[in-house]
């Protein structure tokens, strides 16, 4: 599957997400940091999204530091899925993108994505997304364990939570 940097920002940007949290994100609001209710929260809802298709995930949520702040997985989740998860959340806490769009400029760049990803803990697959409030880069979350797609959406999902009204992501189009 091929994305152009515009396929993948768009819809992260366009907001309107319905599985926002408005105490999660109204409790963010007053903070400058992740802390683990909000993370195990978010962690939650991309459980739930996954359940909800019948599928397995791992997710990872980083705060600020770069520090690992809360892992879970579901019963059966893959060991490969918990290490693309990881890698995704640290691309887009250090990128500040989503690691979608890293994807699309290592392609640009004529680089390996994957390649990349094993010399340097960064993995250039849709899944991490970074969270930014009012423009302050707080953390991420990383999903993986369904596909590229169900993945970042997850994580999408799992963003939503503590994200304010107004800077809510929108999931990636499925194909059908």
């Amino acid at each position: 599957m091929s994305f152009t940097l515009k396929s993948v920002l768009a819809p992260l940007v366009a907001g309107g997400l319905i599985f926002a949290s408005a105490s999660a994100a109204q409790e963010l609001e007053t903070r400058s940091a992740l802390n683990l209710e909000l993370a195990k929260a978010m962690v939650a809802a991309c459980i739930e999204f996954a359940e909800a298709r019948n599928e397995h995930i791992n997710v990872w949520v980083y705060d600020i530091t770069g520090n690992p702040l809360y892992f879970e997985r579901t019963d059966e989740a893959s060991v490969v899925g918990m290490e693309t998860a990881r890698r995704k959340s640290i691309t887009a806490l250090k990128s500040g993108m989503p690691s979608a769009a890293v994807d699309v400029l290592f392609e640009e760049a004529g680089l390996a994505g994957g390649l990349i990803g094993i010399q340097s803990d960064w993995m250039g697959n849709p899944g991490g997304v970074p969270l930014i409030v009012d423009g302050h880069l707080i953390g991420s979350v990383g999903a993986g364990g369904m596909g590229m797609i169900p993945d970042n959406n997850c994580a999408v999902t799992a963003a939503n939570v503590v994200l304010p009204a107004g800077q809510q992501l929108e999931f990636m189009e499925e194909p059908q």
